[in-house]
């Protein structure tokens, strides 16, 4: 399997775009733990004694702060890509007939 040039520079972009979304992901995330109005989708206009409480969060911040992690070493694996990609090139054009 041959990796060309152009097809090295997608895959690493590809990776900084699916890590970007997973820092984008886990930030809503957290928004949603810290405001009872992004957990229900509404913002109240007056606060209700007899309504019910709204639902407990489906994950904590500890869970997204270790997504945090995670994606931020796959956007580091993805720079690397693109990165080494550059080096390589370099290097060919570097390389004296």
């Amino acid at each position: 399997m041959s990796l060309t040039i152009g097809s090295a520079i997608a895959s690493g972009l590809s990776g900084l775009n699916a890590a970007s979304s997973r820092v984008e992901s886990a930030a809503n995330n957290v928004v949603k733990l810290r405001t009872p109005a992004a957990r229900t989708g509404d913002t109240p206009k007056s606060i209700d004694v007899a309504a019910p409480p709204p639902p407990p969060p489906t994950t904590s911040p500890e869970t997204e702060f270790a997504e945090f992690v995670s994606a931020e070493q796959a956007f580091k694996a993805g720079t690397t890509v693109i990165a080494t990609n550059d080096h390589m090139l370099g290097t060919l054009l570097d390389v004296k007939v």
